[in-house]
């Protein structure tokens, strides 16, 4: 592993330990058999400082970002010694093992795929068919509106008609009346007359002045007879 010794701190000042003296006292804690997971910067600083020479005065928040970086480095550099000390027929098996592993589990996954888009499909026939069924809904009610406006119109043009009509015969009827009211005040000799002969007891003076024209006009003719000599 390549260390830098010239690497600043986020203060821009150079550190007071390298990354090459983090490794070291990483190394160390773990040969005095410290358990990894239990390494932290507050422990690498006390080595660096009783080991190292370094300056207590370091903030243990810088030491973090390395001693994370050389504990990644340490445990991938022991997997690649583990790794290359397999036989080759032992690498060739777990290549056989993973390649069928990677097979049954792309299986898997396509067969999971393919029940999810059987799925999808089925969602989306069922909302293209209510898209469908709105659809033919929307049309029907948009029928049925013009349908009611039509029928509201037809309605109100007869309404309009039936009001002009009873308007007219309003109009007729008042004439009518007031040609009656104008025949029934009209006076005349002929209609007085008529209007007394209907009168009670108009017949009776009737008779009475036929009886005396009558009586004249017998007095008249005897009058009128020369006496015989």
């Amino acid at each position: 592993m390549t260390m830098t010794t010239d690497k600043k701190n986020a203060g821009g000042r150079p550190p007071r330990y390298t990354l090459d003296q983090v490794h070291a006292a990483i190394t160390r804690l773990i040969n005095d058999g410290t358990p990894r997971d239990e390494i932290d910067a507050a422990g690498v600083k006390t080595v660096l400082c009783e080991q190292h020479g370094v300056t207590k005065g370091i903030d243990t928040r810088s030491l973090e970002a390395p001693v994370a970086h050389v504990l990644a480095s340490i445990a991938e550099e022991e997997e690649d010694r583990l790794i290359a000390a397999l036989p080759d027929t032992v690498g060739a098996s777990v290549e056989s093992v993973v390649g069928a592993m990677t097979r049954e589990l792309q299986l898997l996954v396509a067969r999971q795929n393919a029940v999810c888009l059987a799925q999808a499909q089925e969602e989306c026939e069922v909302l293209r068919r209510d898209k469908v069924n709105a659809n033919w809904r929307i049309k029907e009610l948009e029928r049925e509106g013009e349908d009611k406006a039509r029928e509201i119109a037809e309605m109100t043009d007869l309404s309009e008609r039936k009001i002009a009509e009873n308007k007219a015969l309003t109009e007729e009827v008042t004439t009518l009346r007031a040609e009656l009211d104008r025949m029934q005040k009209a006076e005349n000799p002929i209609d007085r007359i008529v209007l007394e002969l209907k009168k009670p007891g108009a017949r009776d003076e009737i008779k009475s002045m036929i009886s005396e024209i009558m009586s004249r006009d017998v007095d008249f003719q005897e009058a009128s007879v020369p006496a015989s000599e």
